[in-house]
């Protein structure tokens, strides 16, 4: 199982995040994974993948209202829509 941390809080179920795509597409292909908060109060829950959207790059994810962390500056992105597996 894939883990999916956040330094800074999403926001409300559901939503969308950005990730390097060449490190997180191998690991979404069975539509489920764990997130929980690495240095914010998102509680650690299973949540499953709504859709993507791919590429982006860094600026366009930005353009898009999302937090791109630093570390991800020049990669190739994907935006990922998380929800509740309950919804």
């Amino acid at each position: 199982m894939s883990v999916m941390g956040f330094s800074k809080h999403p926001g409300p179920m559901p939503f969308r995040t950005v990730r390097d795509a060449d490190k997180w597409l191998p690991r979404l292909t069975n539509g489920q994974i764990e997130i929980r908060g690495e240095g914010c109060d998102l509680p650690q829950q299973m949540v499953r993948v709504a859709g993507m959207v791919y590429p982006v790059s860094a600026e366009e994810a930005e353009l898009a209202g999302l937090y791109v962390p630093p570390v991800y500056a020049g990669k190739r992105l994907v935006i990922v829509h998380l929800e509740a597996i309950d919804a």
